[in-house]
């Protein structure tokens, strides 16, 4: 039996692309990056339902009030002090320090309480501009509220201490192991007696 061989055809030659059309155009677009988003504040409604909460409008100003403790005013140290660079400053960050130290500078002009410009006073300590919820000037201001420096009176008062706290143990506990034996000889001194005038 003989088997018959018959030539296999050559295959087409693919269309070639038209002259206009550089490489660039014949490849697929690159992905569009993807939009920002945008934190939101979820609350509880009513019937215990979660929603979105309305967004705040940004607020300029500030009418800061002096915050009257008779125990902090008494055992407190001035937020320009070497204590607060030596202990507060690594647990509150240097805006926080910054920004209280400007509030004592205003309460020693006027220590009624003063109008602070947001945008005025972000600029003077290097925070930027930006006066959102999520801004530099409006995270110090809250995390002052947070570690008890400052307390916030509705959307545009806020109270704020002329003298700061001493940390407390478990503060003293995240900060360096020299840092901490420094404060233990600083709260012995403050612990000795005194002599008398």
């Amino acid at each position: 039996m003989t088997s018959v061989h018959q030539p296999i055809p050559p295959l087409p030659h693919p269309p070639l692309p038209h002259p206009s059309l550089s490489p660039a155009s014949l490849s697929p677009p690159a992905p569009s990056p993807p939009a920002p988003t945008e934190a939101v504040e979820v609350v509880l409604r009513s019937d215990g339902k979660p929603t979105v909460a309305s967004p705040r409008p940004q607020i300029s100003h500030l009418l800061v009030l002096p915050w009257p403790d008779i125990v902090i005013d008494n055992l407190g140290v001035d937020p320009r002090s070497d204590y607060v660079e030596q202990y507060w400053l690594g647990l509150v960050g240097p805006a926080s320090v910054l920004l209280m130290r400007h509030l004592a500078l205003r309460f020693e002009a006027e220590p009624e309480g003063f109008n602070l410009d947001l945008t005025h006073t972000a600029r003077v300590l290097g925070l930027g501009t930006g006066l959102g919820r999520w801004g530099p000037v409006q995270r110090s201001l809250h995390r002052c509220v947070s570690f008890g420096f400052a307390r916030r009176w509705g959307e545009e008062r806020l109270l704020a201490r002329r003298h700061l706290p001493p940390v407390t143990r478990q503060q003293l506990a995240r900060l360096p192991e020299d840092r901490q034996t420094l404060h233990d000889h600083w709260r012995q001194s403050q612990m000795a007696p005194r002599p008398a005038e």
